[in-house]
C-alpha cells in the first residue's frame, strides 16, 4: 500500500490529555530510538479531520506491556516528559511501513490512565470513533484530503 493508517487506543501520560481525545501520531519512540512519521500522511490526515476538536497532533511512547499501576504510569512519565501519551504498536507499525517506503501516522483515542479497567470500558467506544474517523477521512479526499484510497 502506499500508506497506513494505523488505529487504536492509547493512555494518557499527562494531565494535559484528556480520557476521549484522538492522538493523531506524528512519531512514535520506543527504548529511546524515535520514529519520525511522514509529514505529508500527518498533514493530509490534519486536514481531513480540521472540523474534529478531540484529535490532536502528538507523539507517543511505544511501550512493550501494559502499564497498570499508578507507580508504573510515575515512572514512565517522569522518564518521558515530552510524550504525553502511550501506546504499544506505533513505533513498530512505522518502522515497518518506513522499510518499505510506505507512509505511516496513526489515531489513537485516550482510554485511560493506566487503569486496565477503565481501558476495557472504553474499548468499544474508543473502536467506534476510530471508525468515524476513518469515514471521515475516506470521505473527504479532493484537495488537502486524503488521497483516494482502496479499503481492504
Amino acid at each position: 500500500p502506499d500508506s497506513v493508517i494505523g488505529l487504536g487506543s492509547c493512555m494518557a501520560l499527562s494531565d494535559q490529555w484528556n480520557i476521549g481525545e484522538v492522538l493523531l501520531g506524528q512519531a512514535a519512540t520506543f527504548q529511546g530510538l524515535r520514529v519520525p512519521f511522514p509529514g505529508d500522511q500527518v498533514t493530509h490526515l490534519r486536514a481531513a479531520l480540521s472540523g474534529e476538536t478531540l484529535v490532536r497532533v502528538g507523539e507517543s511512547l511505544t511501550v512493550d506491556r501494559f502499564v497498570d499501576s499508578d507507580q508504573r504510569v510515575a515512572d514512565l512519565a517522569a522518564a518521558h516528559p515530552g510524550l504525553p501519551v502511550l501506546e504499544m504498536e506505533d513505533h513498530h507499525l512505522a518502522l515497518v511501513c518506513r522499510r518499505v517506503g510506505t507512509a505511516y501516522a496513526s489515531l489513537r483515542p485516550v482510554t485511560d490512565r493506566g487503569s486496565a479497567r477503565q481501558h476495557q470500558a472504553a474499548l468499544e467506544s474508543s473502536a467506534a470513533l476510530c471508525l468515524s474517523l476513518m469515514i471521515k477521512v475516506l470521505t473527504v479526499g479532493g484537495p488537502g484530503g486524503m488521497p483516494s484510497a482502496e479499503v481492504k
